[in-house]
């Protein structure tokens, strides 16, 4: 009967796993990390983008919801918006509540006509967010400090994702 790594045979000897087999038994599990591991790191950066993604779809809806809830209470007809937090916007000088909860959104550009976002420069978690004819793209930029008012397509910056 095996215990660990001895079993014995019929006459009493011990014997344990030879230097070759261990050897082989970690090859063999080198083999299996080597396949997993670009799987799993692809899957991770996959559901890391689609949450961004995720985040700047909620806040575009949500943003587009409060400017026309400010549109019925005034004539409110704003052709750019700018971030202040992910719970307020600036537009034409007016504070707007932007009815959403906490998401990573900490500046960004957004541009309206008709009440409607047409294009928006969002920062999300480092990551430079532009929602164009309602597509969402991404961009590592690092930062968003320097790009934030750029528009990234007309300064062929190349999306890093597309969605």
């Amino acid at each position: 009967m095996s215990i660990f790594f001895y079993n014995y045979n019929g006459d009493g000897m011990k014997r344990g796993f030879t230097l070759v087999e261990l050897l082989a038994v970690l090859i063999v599990l080198g083999f299996i990390a080597i396949i997993i591991t670009p799987i799993m790191v692809s899957t991770i950066n996959d559901s890391k983008k689609a949450a961004i993604i995720r985040s700047a779809e909620m806040y575009v809806k949500g943003v587009e919801f409060s400017i026309k809830n400010q549109d019925i209470i005034e004539n409110f007809d704003p052709d750019k918006c700018t971030v202040v937090d992910f719970n307020h916007i600036r537009c034409n000088g007016s504070l707007i509540d932007v009815d959403i909860e906490k998401t990573d959104i900490s500046s960004g550009n957004i541009y309206l006509k008709n009440d409607t976002i047409e294009t928006a420069d969002l920062c999300i978690n480092n990551k430079l967010v532009e929602y164009v004819d309602d597509k969402y793209e991404i961009y590592d930029v690092g930062s968003c400090d320097n790009y934030i008012t750029v528009n990234p397509i007309l300064s062929g910056m190349t999306p890093v994702i597309y969605e």
